[in-house]
């Protein structure tokens, strides 16, 4: 493997991330509209800031969240944790056949690590397969 590190998320993943931005201001911001005149100003503004907040982490994951092969491993970046793995840990990378059909790292101890990055169903499952085979392909150059 060559001396740089490069990121792995599904583009589908990233495209849902600015989707859910973008609907939580929209729909936190037409119920502040129906926010009743007589409440005060401060609960419109608490309504809208939670839109906001919403949007600020799903624009945050995609732009965070991923897989990242370095010529040490894998760094798996999920919303609630971030884990390093080094070649010599990782078996292989495979989709999980049922729901949340994502992407998982088999470790050589018979662990497994959800990338919640790489994951794809219907129409988004080739790519999200290709990333995977990628990732194996990865693994086989650290190992030989």
């Amino acid at each position: 493997m060559s001396s740089r590190s490069i990121t792995f998320r599904s583009e589908a993943q990233t495209r849902g991330h600015v989707a859910n931005a973008i609907v939580a201001i929209g729909v936190f911001v037409v119920v502040a509209l129906f926010v009743p005149p007589q409440s005060p100003l401060p609960w419109k503004m608490l309504v809208v800031a939670v839109g906001v907040v919403l949007a600020t982490w799903s624009l945050y994951a995609a732009r965070t969240f991923g897989v990242t092969a370095t010529p040490r491993g894998i760094v798996v970046r999920n919303p609630f944790s971030c884990r390093e793995v080094p070649w010599n840990q990782v078996a292989r990378f495979e989709m999980m056949e049922s729901w949340p059909f994502t992407a998982v790292l088999r470790t050589t101890d018979g662990g497994r690590l959800k990338l919640w990055a790489i994951a794809g169903r219907g129409a988004s499952a080739p790519a999200a397969q290709l990333l995977v085979s990628q990732l194996n392909q990865l693994k086989a150059q650290s190992s030989g």
